[in-house]
């Protein structure tokens, strides 16, 4: 049996005497000791912010970017999945690839100052289930963009796994409320739209629907 005084800093345990992480065995058990103020009820860095109506998130947006035409791309409490692939594994890891769900809380737009490029804007967003893979959700993951729910994925899930970085318009897939999809139907079969296919979509309708001045 080993004994240690720590203190938790940064997210690590580490020995005060030594001054040094403390590494626990993935999947352990432990027992933890500490008086009653050295206990937190939720995280210090979980933010909590109350979802805008249909109209409370237009106008913020609009009030956002001035300069920028806005379409919108998915309404409220549609439904998402994305992958999450490692390059790094651990002792605990039996697979290297996972499927979780996205369900935005807001409706999300994208934002354009010329017409032909198109970025997503933020929108209140949440992960509460692992589809496909041995990860166990202790807690929801929320994010105030879809970029951002998967950096934030990978910081609480997969650190120093894999990079936090993507492009949400080749990572996030529509899909049906009730409907979860497997895994190997997300990465090969066509069935499934991406967030990139309807931006397509509407650039090819902005196309075809505009009419030239008169000269």
């Amino acid at each position: 049996m080993k004994s240690f005084e720590v203190k938790y800093t940064k997210g690590h345990l580490v020995d005060t005497k030594s001054n040094k992480r403390i590494f626990l065995k993935r999947g352990g058990v432990f027992n933890i000791l500490g008086d009653d103020n050295q206990f937190e009820e939720k995280d210090e860095l979980h933010f909590e912010t109350k979802p805008l109506s249909e109209n409370e998130k237009l106008q913020q947006l609009e009030k956002n970017h001035k300069n920028f035409s806005l379409i919108k791309i998915a309404s409220k409490d549609q439904n998402f999945v994305y992958r999450i692939g490692l390059s790094k594994s651990t002792k605990e890891d039996k697979e290297k690839e996972f499927l979780f769900n996205c369900t935005i809380l807001e409706d999300l737009y994208i934002r354009s100052r010329n017409g032909e490029d198109w970025s997503l804007c933020d929108c209140l967003c949440v992960t509460t289930e692992c589809l496909e893979g041995d990860v166990q959700m202790i807690e929801p993951v929320n994010g105030n963009s879809l970029n951002n729910l998967f950096s934030n994925m990978i910081a609480f899930y997969f650190p120093m796994q894999r990079s936090g970085a993507c492009n949400a318009f080749d990572y996030f897939y529509f899909i049906e409320k009730e409907y979860k999809p497997r895994l190997f139907e997300i990465k090969y079969h066509s069935n499934f739209r991406k967030l990139n296919d309807r931006r397509k979509e509407i650039v090819i309708n902005l196309k075809l629907n505009f009419k030239p001045l008169n000269k």
